[in-house]
């Protein structure tokens, strides 16, 4: 008679047991990340239809992040079977630093479920290196080119060279006189004027003589 009755308790359990654990949580979740962002795929795994509900966004640096700091929080809302709703959080905003571990909690009416633990580490960047271990640096940009001004070739002139002004204009050439030209006058009026002196004197002597006879 025992028997039966803990036998019959037994089943009894199990019969309302067994829909309570079911409606546990309906939802499923995929979640990833990196050093942007982290990535969450809610979706229902059993049931028809959902309530809206809520997650909450743990951190911690090292350990467990269950037990870390809740760093974010938003809104899921209500789904239906073949629905899903994408959660994305920028890394980039934790003011605790990139690196650590993140893990989601999703909370609906009936229950909750915590998405696997995210990793993010390596985020430093790190610069490039040149194969003696320094630090490359970008080279200095070339300076532009400047051509040099043309320069016609020297003319001659009546066989004479050509002058280059320093303005750029076209030269002028430079006239010559060829070899072989008339030689210039330079003839003066000084045997002209010692004649007239000797007349001068000489008719001054006439003079003199003239009265010293007379």
């Amino acid at each position: 008679m025992f028997k039966k009755i803990v036998s019959g308790a037994f089943a009894a359990t199990l019969v309302f047991a067994v829909p309570t654990m079911a409606l546990a949580c309906n939802w499923g979740a995929q979640a990833s990340g990196d050093c942007k962002k982290l990535d969450v795929t809610v979706n229902i795994e059993q049931g028809d239809s959902e309530k809206a509900g809520h997650y909450d966004l743990y951190w911690s640096k090292v350990g467990n992040p269950k037990q870390g700091k809740k760093i974010a929080t938003g809104d899921i809302p209500a789904l239906k079977k073949g629905q899903a709703h994408n959660i994305s959080y920028d890394v980039t905003k934790n003011e605790n630093g990139k690196e650590g571990r993140y893990i989601f909690h999703l909370v609906e009416p009936n229950g909750s479920i915590w998405s696997k633990e995210i990793v993010v580490n390596n985020c430093t960047e790190a610069p490039p290196s040149t194969d003696d271990g320094g630090t490359t640096v970008p080279p200095k940009p070339l300076p532009t080119p400047v051509e040099p001004p043309t320069i016609e070739p020297p003319t001659a002139g009546n066989g004479g060279p050509t002058t280059l002004p320093a303005d750029g204009k076209t030269p002028t050439p430079v006239q010559t006189k060829p070899n072989g030209g008339a030689l210039p006058k330079t003839a003066s009026s000084y045997p002209t004027v010692i004649v007239l002196g000797a007349a001068l004197i000489a008719g001054g002597a006439l003079t003199l003589r003239f009265r010293a006879q007379n």
